[in-house]
C-alpha cells in the first residue's frame, strides 16, 4: 500500500527514467504531485525503452497539480504501459487525465479489464496532445468521470462500456450497475465505494471474447 505520500514535482509515489518496473496486487491511495503524476511519473531519453506493468492494482484519490491524476507518461521512444484487471477511481488532475495522460512519441498504453469512475481532469479545454501516442482500452468500464479521464493523441474502445459511447466493435453505453458507487461529497472528499457489479448489469459477459488469448495476466478476472 502506498498511501499518502507526495512530491513537490512529478511521481507522488515513484518517478521512473528508463525504468522496467511491475506492480501487482498494489494499492496507490491519496498521493500527490505538484505538476504531474500524482502516483507515478515515467520517463525515457532514447537510449533506453521503458516499460511498466500494474496488474490487480487500486488508484484511489491521487492529485497532480497539473496533469494525469494517477499517472504521467512522458517519453521520446517507444513506452509500453499496460493496466490490467485495475481499479481507477477519485483521482483528481487539475488539467488534464483525471486518470492518465500519455505523451509519447511512439508509445502504448493498454487498459484491459480495468473500471475508471470518479476520476475529474478540471481544464475546461478540450485534451490536445500532438504527439504520437496510443491508448488501447478493451473490456473496461469508464463511467461518472469528469473532464479527460484519459488523455492522449489516439484512444481506441473496444468491447466496453463507456459513457458517451466511442465508435468501436461491441461498445455499450449503459449504466453499469456497480454495487456502490464512489462520489465526491459536498466538502470534495471522495468517498469510495464497491464496484462489483450487479446481477443486471449490462457489463457482464459482454467483454472480450478473446482476452485470454490476447492479453498475458496471472488473473484474467474483474478484480471486487
Amino acid at each position: 500500500i502506498f498511501m499518502d505520500n507526495s512530491a513537490g514535482y512529478s511521481g507522488g509515489v515513484l518517478t521512473g527514467w528508463n525504468s522496467h518496473v511491475m506492480f501487482e496486487r498494489c494499492s496507490f491511495i491519496h498521493n500527490a504531485a505538484a505538476k504531474h503524476g500524482g502516483a507515478i511519473f515515467m520517463d525515457t531519453c532514447t537510449c533506453r525503452r521503458g516499460y511498466e506493468a500494474f496488474i490487480d492494482c487500486k488508484f484511489v484519490n491521487n492529485y497532480a497539480g497539473q496533469d494525469g491524476g494517477v499517472i504521467y507518461v512522458d517519453s521520446m521512444i517507444e513506452m509500453i504501459t499496460s493496466f490490467i484487471n485495475c481499479l481507477i477511481t477519485g483521482n483528481r488532475a487539475a488539467r488534464h487525465g483525471g486518470a492518465l495522460y500519455d505523451r509519447t512519441e511512439g508509445g502504448t498504453s493498454w487498459l484491459v479489464n480495468c473500471t475508471l469512475s470518479g476520476n475529474v481532469a478540471m481544464a475546461t479545454e478540450s485534451c490536445n496532445i500532438q504527439c504520437r501516442s496510443q491508448v488501447k482500452v478493451a473490456s473496461c468500464i469508464l463511467w461518472d468521470n469528469e473532464g479527460s479521464a484519459i488523455c492522449s493523441d489516439d484512444i481506441s474502445f473496444k468491447y466496453s462500456d463507456i459513457e458517451r459511447r466511442p465508435a468501436g466493435p461491441s461498445n455499450i453505453d449503459a449504466d453499469p450497475c456497480f454495487v456502490s458507487p464512489g462520489y465526491w461529497d459536498a466538502n470534495g472528499l471522495w468517498i469510495d465505494g464497491d464496484y462489483r457489479l450487479l446481477p443486471s448489469s449490462p457489463c457482464i459477459d459482454t467483454g472480450d471474447p478473446e482476452f485470454c488469448l490476447l492479453y498475458t495476466s496471472p488473473s484474467p478476472r474483474d478484480l471486487s
